[in-house]
């Protein structure tokens, strides 16, 4: 498991509420430069930064990952400075304190998490 910088992925100019880093789980078999592995992107529920690193590590995702040729990305939303009430509970966006359009490609987070998808597809990230 490494941590990564999530600062970058946000749209310009929107807070999403992302922490400055998260984690990614890249088992061996997808380092190499021409493997073809999948990606699954693991939201955590409210209040899951509380037991994140521990989660990240022995949740289960990273054997399953490892089994299948799979890479396991871990973004974390901010809950040391929240902006908005979900935040103050380390929630993810699930009912539009990020806009209207939040559950949507345009919605902020959507658009950060597509972002992050789209740079470990071209090799960044971690």
């Amino acid at each position: 498991l490494h941590p990564f910088n999530q600062s970058g992925f946000s749209p310009p100019g929107q807070n999403v509420g992302l922490a400055q880093q998260g984690g990614i789980f890249v088992p061996p078999a997808c380092q190499q430069p021409s493997a073809q592995c999948k990606l699954h992107i693991f939201l955590h529920g409210c209040a899951g930064v509380m037991c994140f690193q521990p989660f990240s590590q022995y949740g289960g995702f990273n054997e399953w990952a490892f089994n299948n040729k799979m890479v396991v990305l871990y973004p974390l939303i901010n809950w040391t400075n929240p902006q908005t009430t979900q935040e103050n509970s380390a929630c993810y966006d699930g009912y539009g304190q990020t806009g209207q359009n939040y559950d949507q490609k345009g919605g902020g987070q959507m658009q950060a998490l597509a972002a992050m998808a789209r740079s470990l597809v071209a090799g960044g990230a971690w």
